[in-house]
């Protein structure tokens, strides 16, 4: 659409209503003498010019009045309101509307335009367009114009452009350009529509940078969960920082509790030892006011403070001008503190603190966990050592009680072979209680030592080729004298296609030996025990002992496989044992990869079961 030139002078350029009709009356009368002129051409046309003029005259007198009502008036009103409406909208509009010429001179300035730039449009009509352009965009713009004279051509025309305009106070500003070219009386007219477009930019600007705070935010809690390594947490935060927020230092100070010091374990653009030496002289720099008083601490000019004067000279040396700095807290605990410091005079504004405190706290959880890995690794390391001292201290103890009992067992075996002296059926019978009683308390520091070192891992397994078979007949036989003074029928079920397994024969025995103990033990007399080996559907071994004794209280079972746990009822309380032979036989299954469970029912029997994973 082609716009109209507005002149701010000259708002009626047309003719007057009377000329208007004057000039078109004086057309039709010259037409109408012509034409009565030209019908007479055989008559004397010097006798008839009056008749002629007179004609045309009355003709004309007959004709005006028509014309001036239908034609004239109507066109001109018609025109008359769409300049008005022009004028209107351009006073009106929203957008700034501005008109030059091909010489650059600004021929049209509308109210918009002139709250936008801050120029009233008698202070820019007749003079060039640069006084509204910075001075980066008036060579280019001068070029433009000497291209349109000369060639009639444009590369901006009919195009929108962002550019940045130059208000009357000498600030610039971002703005929205289009352009239209038109012709009039073969003079070229550029008008342009500008928008200031400063809140959208500010809005863009906002909007970035959120999406900026948010990556940040991202990246922290992505290394939250990827690693739990404090220099590596520290390290990222700070490349983060460094990146995206062109502070030009950074650093993290984190609280020892052993020494009571905040200590430096990240900074980025700093000299680490004469800072290090800074701190000590200051007694923790200004990190230890941010420390103590939980709060964010923003000093526009470092330079010019003088609470520190040790670490001010530090900042002066190594030219620092402001500093923040934001207390790491993670539940109400205070880690230690993130400084920021920059090499101008810069003003932390309210908005900035507070993401940059949010950071500080997305940053602190994430210590707090590493620091609690890090705690866990070395209370695990500690623990690791605990558990040696405790099973060579076990080791010890096993030893030092086993060679006197040892000694006490063969002194009363001697006594009851008569060896001192004759003896006694009576004081044989008591004899025989003591060696007893001796082999149980043998029993029990095995066990106790076997224990401590199954917790410690101090037994390794000596696996090889283990025919079941044959390793539960044998462990079947050594049991069955025992089970023949009660009268037990001991029987073994064991699948002949049975494969081989990698295991250690020894620590299985061990595993058979308690389990048909403990069912020969709480096994009445004339009972049954069957001893089994088969293959289940998961590629695993079972291997079983099946009793028909007195069985577990349901409310016990759960606790037969942890330390020194026994069935309390009074069925069972006169069978007394250690606690510790289940526990050792779950440790040895577990160390097969395996498990143990047991299936009871009170009166009827119990069936211990360990499983052992074959090789995919």
């Amino acid at each position: 659409m082609r716009t109209k030139r507005i002149e701010s002078d000259k708002p009626n350029q047309l003719p007057s209503p009377w000329q208007t009709f004057a000039i078109l009356m004086a057309a039709v009368f010259i037409a109408e003498a012509f034409v009565m002129y030209l019908i007479h051409p055989f008559e004397d046309r010097l006798g008839h010019l009056f008749l002629v003029t007179l004609d045309a005259s009355l003709l004309l007198i007959l004709i005006a009045p028509l014309l001036w009502l239908f034609l004239v008036r109507p066109l001109r009103s018609k025109i008359i309101l769409e300049q008005a409406r022009a004028a209107t909208v351009v006073s009106n509009a929203a957008d700034g509307i501005i008109t030059i010429n091909d010489r650059g001179l600004i021929e049209s300035f509308n109210p918009a335009a002139e709250k936008i730039f801050g120029h009233s449009a008698d202070e820019v009509l007749g003079r060039p367009l640069t006084l509204l352009i910075p001075g980066r965009y008036r060579d280019a713009h001068q070029r433009g114009l000497e291209r349109v004279r000369s060639t009639g051509k444009s590369d901006i025309i009919g195009k929108t452009l962002e550019l940045h305009g130059l208000r009357k106070d000498g600030r610039e500003f971002p703005l929205e350009l289009s352009i239209a070219a038109w012709k009039a009386e073969k003079e070229t007219f550029f008008t342009g529509i500008v928008r200031d477009i400063t809140e959208r930019k500010r809005a863009e600007e906002e909007i970035q940078r959120d999406r900026v705070q948010l990556s940040i935010l991202q990246d922290i809690n992505a290394a939250a969960t990827s690693t739990l390594d404090l220099g590596a947490v520290l390290n990222m935060l700070l490349d983060k920082i460094d990146i995206l927020l062109p502070y030009a230092a950074s650093g993290v100070n984190l609280f020892n509790r052993e020494t009571g010091k905040l200590e430096r374990l990240a900074v980025r653009h700093l000299d680490e030892e004469a800072l290090k030496e800074a701190l000590e002289q200051s007694g923790g720099g200004l990190g230890r006011i941010v420390f103590e008083k939980k709060s964010p601490l923003n000093i526009r000019n470092i330079q010019a403070d003088s609470r520190l004067p040790q670490i001010t000279e530090f900042f002066i040396k190594y030219g620092l001008v402001s500093y923040l700095g934001l207390p790491l807290i993670a539940k109400g605990e205070v880690l230690g503190v993130l400084t920021l410091l920059t090499t101008e005079e810069h003003e932390f504004s309210n908005e900035e603190i507070g993401f940059l405190s949010i950071l500080a706290g997305q940053a602190a959880i994430t210590i707090r966990n590493s620091e609690l890995f890090e705690q866990t690794k070395k209370q695990a390391a500690e623990l690791e050592k605990a558990k040696e001292m405790q099973a060579d201290f076990a080791a010890m103890i096993a030893h030092d009680l086993r060679s006197p009992l040892t000694a006490t067992l063969s002194t009363a075996t001697m006594l009851e072979d008569g060896l001192f002296g004759t003896v006694t059926e009576e004081q044989k019978k008591w004899l025989v209680k003591v060696q007893s009683n001796i082999r149980n308390l043998v029993d029990l520091v095995n066990d106790f030592l076997d224990l401590s070192k199954l917790e410690a891992g101090h037994i390794q397994l000596s696996k090889e080729k283990v025919h079941l078979d044959q390793l539960i007949r044998e462990s079947a036989d050594n049991y069955l004298a025992l089970a023949g003074e009660k009268k037990i029928s001991l029987q073994t079920r064991i699948d002949p296609a049975l494969p081989h397994i990698n295991a250690d024969p020894r620590r299985l025995d061990q595993v058979l030996s308690n389990l048909l103990s403990n069912a020969i033990k709480f096994t009445d007399r004339e009972g049954k025990i069957e001893v089994g080996a088969g293959q289940g559907p998961d590629r695993e071994i079972s291997i079983w002992v099946k009793d028909s004794g007195v069985g577990i209280p349901p409310e016990e079972i759960g606790e037969l496989f942890q330390k020194y746990k026994q069935t309390t009822s009074g069925i069972v309380s006169e069978y007394k044992g250690t606690g510790l032979g289940l526990v050792i036989c779950k440790m040895i299954a577990e160390a097969h990869g395996g498990k143990i469970r047991v299936d009871s029912e009170e009166g009827k029997g119990s069936t211990f079961t360990v499983t052992i994973p074959l090789p995919q």
